[in-house]
């Protein structure tokens, strides 16, 4: 997908999907920007909550869907301004990896990605899901306003207890569910 919108302050973004080709120098450049912003963007977080970033589990946990999900690179004025994955996984359309450079943070990219995923999930009749760290509370609230509700508790993801996740469900995909979903990634 390539796609130009138009931002809230009037700016056009324009998304680009990433290199799927690991051996591609775009697609390995695209990897080393999103897992850099990634690691910009929620090292403090982990640290806080798990006491260390492990590089090697890092790099495993990022890389292990990156060619495989439909991830983008945001550009605005021809800069990178972040990265984000929507995924269809069969069963529902998931929000998953995504991160903002600060600076480019309360300009609407956030909610251009909503409209992107609520078009997939309207045109493959799926719901829109999103698993969101328990801790980020700034997040879940930020998907409640946005119209997600949660409909499911918090899941554990292997032995780490740290990583605890509300599952939300955007409200107006809620028809398409068909049953809850025993997990969800929170990738």
């Amino acid at each position: 997908m390539e796609k130009l919108m138009t931002l809230n302050n009037g700016e056009d973004v324009f998304f680009r999907s990433v290199g799927t080709d690991k051996e591609n120098s775009i697609a390995k450049e695209d990897y080393d920007y999103c897992y850099g912003l990634a690691k910009r963007t929620v090292m403090q977080d982990v640290v806080s909550l798990a006491g260390e970033w492990p590089e090697e589990q890092q790099h495993e946990f990022f890389s292990s869907d990156f060619y495989e999900n439909d991830n983008y690179i945001v550009f605005i004025n021809n800069k990178r301004a972040g990265c984000f994955s929507i995924h269809d996984d069969g069963q529902a359309i998931i929000l998953k990896k995504g991160y903002i450079e600060p600076n480019y943070q309360g300009m609407g990219i956030w909610a251009v990605r909503l409209d992107i995923a609520l078009d997939m999930a309207h045109e493959s009749k799926k719901p829109l899901k999103a698993a969101i760290l328990k801790s980020n509370v700034d997040m879940f609230e930020m998907s409640q306003r946005y119209g997600f509700v949660e409909t499911e508790g918090f899941l554990m993801h292997g032995d780490a207890s740290w990583v605890q996740m509300h599952i939300v469900t955007h409200q107006d995909t809620l028809q398409y569910s068909q049953q809850p979903d025993m997990f969800i990634s929170p990738e």
